[in-house]
Parts: structure tokens; C-alpha cells; sequence
């Protein structure tokens, strides 16, 4: 226990707890408060802790999806940067080549 009569749970039990709510909400489709005093009767978490614990899984899932979506994004962005200086560098090129087989054709019809 904890200060004041709280218990304090390990992060196996709240893992555990977590991965059983996601699974009895999605394959019984039951309320999502049924299915928390089900877990917790279950593990012995009061139902209330479990709900902190769903909420806070909750808003890291989200903030990691923005990150991934912000890291996706940079992601594109530095590709088409890319992208446009590979087609200017291969337009050089294509420009140079053509100069060089002109100049080339000039010397030998000379």
C-alpha cells in the first residue's frame, strides 16, 4: 500500500488490466463501465483507478499518433525537397549532355 491506504500497482498489472478492457470491450461489446467493474472486480482495482489508468493510455496513444503524423509529415516534405533537387540536378544534366552531343556533332561536320 501506498500513503494514505492507496494500493500501488505494477506496470505488468496495469498492462494486464489495460489489454483485458481493450479486449472485452471489442469481442463483447459490453459498456465500456460494465466492462471496467468487470476488470476490476476481477484484478481487485477499483474500477475508478482503471478509468485513470484507460484515460491516461488513452491520451499517450493520441500524442504518439500526432507525433507519428508530425514525423510523417516532415517525412513527405523532405522527400519532395529531394525530389525537386534530383529532377533540377538530372535537367542540368539532361542540358549539359544535349550541349556536349551538340558541340560534338558541330566538330565533326567541321
Amino acid at each position: 500500500m501506498g500513503p494514505m491506504g492507496t494500493m500501488r500497482f505494477d506496470q505488468e498489472t496495469k498492462d494486464r488490466a489495460l489489454r483485458l478492457y481493450y479486449e472485452a470491450v471489442a469481442e463483447e461489446g459490453a459498456t465500456k463501465i460494465r466492462t471496467r467493474r468487470k476488470i476490476g472486480g476481477m484484478l481487485d482495482i477499483n474500477p475508478a483507478t482503471l478509468n485513470n489508468w484507460i484515460l491516461k493510455a488513452e491520451k499517450e496513444a493520441a500524442t504518439s499518433s500526432r507525433a507519428a503524423e508530425q514525423d510523417k509529415d516532415a517525412e513527405i516534405a523532405r522527400l519532395r525537397k529531394e525530389v525537386k533537387q534530383l529532377t533540377e540536378a538530372n535537367e542540368i544534366l539532361r542540358l549539359a549532355s544535349a550541349f556536349f552531343a551538340q558541340a560534338e556533332l558541330d566538330r565533326k561536320q567541321k
